[in-house]
C-alpha cells in the first residue's frame, strides 16, 4: 500500500483541492490480491487503490464513459506500420494503473520514465517456468485435432480456480501469438465447471509453447499496405450447442493484425 500511494504521489496523479460547496467527495476503496505460483504459494502480494465507480451518479459525477484500454488489433497495426517505415519501438510493462492516464511528459522523458519505473517481462518464458512441462511430450498443435472437448464429460476438476488462473494466463500470450487465439477460446468456454479433459487440454497448450517458446508475429517489411481478410465457418460442429464454429485472418500489409 506505500509503494502504491508513493507511485500516486510521484506521478502526480491527483492535485488535493478543498470541495466546492454542497459537493460530496467520491469514496475510494483498496483492492488486495494475492498471486499464487502453480504449487499455490504465495508470489508477491498486489494491491491498487481504487475510485468507489458503484456510487457514482449519472450527470452529477460523470457525463460519460470511457474505458482507456486499446485493442490488440490497432497495437498490432501500430507495429506493423512502424516496421515498414523503420520507426524505433519501445515496450513497457506498466506497473501502475494511474500513470498511463496521468502523464504530461514529452516522448524521451516518458521513455526514461518507463525504463526507470517499470520492467519487461518475457511472458512465455515465466509461464513455461511456473507451468513445468519439461516431463511431457512435445506437440505440435496447441489442441488435438483428433478430438472435441465438451461440456460435463469426465471427471470434474477438484480445483476449478487453478484451470482458470492456467487459461487466464494463457490469454495474455495470444496478443503476440495468434495460432493460441482458437484453442483459448475453446478452453475458455469450460471456465464455470472445467472437467479432467478441460484440464489436459490446457496442459497440452503449455507443451506447445514449450516446443517452440520464441514464435511470434512475423511482421512484413515491404511497403505495401493492402487489408486482405479471409473467412470461413465449420458448419454445426460444436459438439454441445449444435452451432457452427466461424473464424476470420485480417492482414495489413502482410502482416496478421487479427
Amino acid at each position: 500500500m506505500d509503494s502504491e500511494l508513493k507511485t500516486l504521489e510521484e506521478n502526480h496523479t491527483w492535485d488535493v483541492v478543498l470541495l466546492p460547496s454542497g459537493k460530496k467527495a467520491l469514496p475510494c476503496k483498496w483492492v488486495y490480491k494475492a498471486k499464487h505460483h502453480a504449487n499455490g504459494t504465495v508470489e508477491r502480494l498486489k494491491t491498487k487503490l481504487v475510485i468507489r465507480g458503484d456510487v457514482q451518479r449519472e450527470g452529477i459525477n460523470y457525463t460519460e464513459t470511457f474505458s482507456l484500454v486499446v485493442k490488440m488489433t490497432t497495437i498490432r497495426c501500430l507495429l506493423s506500420i512502424a516496421v515498414k517505415k523503420g520507426w524505433s519501438i519501445s515496450q513497457f510493462d506498466v506497473g501502475n494503473a494511474f500513470y498511463m492516464g496521468s502523464c504530461r511528459k514529452r516522448h524521451g522523458d516518458f521513455k526514461r520514465a518507463g525504463w526507470n519505473y517499470y520492467h519487461s517481462k518475457e511472458i512465455t518464458t515465466d509461464l513455461l517456468v511456473e507451468i513445468d512441462c519439461s516431463t511431457l511430450p512435445p506437440v505440435s498443435s496447441p489442441l488435438d485435432p483428433s478430438s472435441k472437448l465438451v461440456a460435463n464429460s469426465g471427471a470434474p476438476l477438484s480445483d476449478a480456480s487453478l484451470y482458470r488462473r492456467l487459461v487466464g494466463k494463457l490469454n495474455y500470450l495470444t496478443h503476440m501469438r495468434p495460432d493460441l487465439s482458437f484453442a483459448i477460446l475453446i478452453l475458455s468456454q469450460f471456465m464455470k465447471h472445467p472437467y479432467i479433459g478441460h484440464f489436459t487440454a490446457a496442459l497440452r497448450v503449455f507443451c506447445y509453447l514449450h516446443s517452440n517458446p520464441s514464435q511470434g508475429l512475423f511482421l512484413n517489411a515491404q511497403t505495401f499496405f493492402d487489408l486482405l481478410a479471409f473467412s470461413d465457418a465449420d458448419w454445426g460442429s460444436c459438439c454441445d450447442s449444435r452451432r457452427s464454429v466461424s473464424g476470420f485472418f485480417i492482414g495489413l500489409g502482410g502482416s496478421p493484425v487479427s
